[in-house]
């Protein structure tokens, strides 16, 4: 589903198979800004980009992703100075535009990433009223990590 859109409007593209079926007459009041913004109101594997105080996870299925997943946020080239993007920088940890410890690769800012080892869960575990430890929000984000970048940190980004 490359070159589709999120809920509000922003561009994204994908290296995997998104289900993106919206049930009919689906408003959803769930993926409303960063880090919930894609949701499929309830369809069975279908996209949900939705933290699991939803009840889902950042998947393609909406389901525990089984190797994972990431978010990479597309930065600007410079305008003014190096330190405002992702662009022309090594792989590595950077401050970014203000934020301390951001990994960049190929100009891309990781967001968010659920890595396969991370005690991740989905709407049947929530339903049972269990938690997702150690996913939600982050002071860093790694390839390593489980979790995504705050909404702050991530329109700060936005804006390169």
């Amino acid at each position: 589903a490359s070159g589709s859109h999120w809920h509000n409007g922003a561009q994204w593209t994908t290296t995997g198979s998104f289900n993106l079926g919206v049930a009919p007459g689906c408003m959803s009041q769930r993926a409303t800004y960063w880090p919930n913004t894609f949701d499929c109101c309830d369809v069975d594997g279908c996209a949900h980009w939705l933290t699991p105080r939803h009840g889902y996870m950042h998947s393609p299925a909406g389901k525990k992703p089984l190797v994972g997943s990431q978010t990479w946020l597309v930065m600007k080239p410079p305008t003014c100075t190096e330190a405002s993007t992702c662009a022309g920088r090594d792989e590595g940890f950077h401050n970014v535009a203000g934020i301390p410890d951001v990994y960049c690769r190929d100009g891309y800012a990781l967001i968010q990433n659920a890595a396969a080892h991370c005690k991740l869960t989905d709407k049947a575990d929530l339903d049972q009223k269990s938690q997702a430890p150690g996913y939600g929000a982050l002071l860093s984000v790694t390839t390593n990590s489980c979790g995504f970048f705050t909404s702050r940190d991530v329109s700060q980004l936005a804006a390169f």
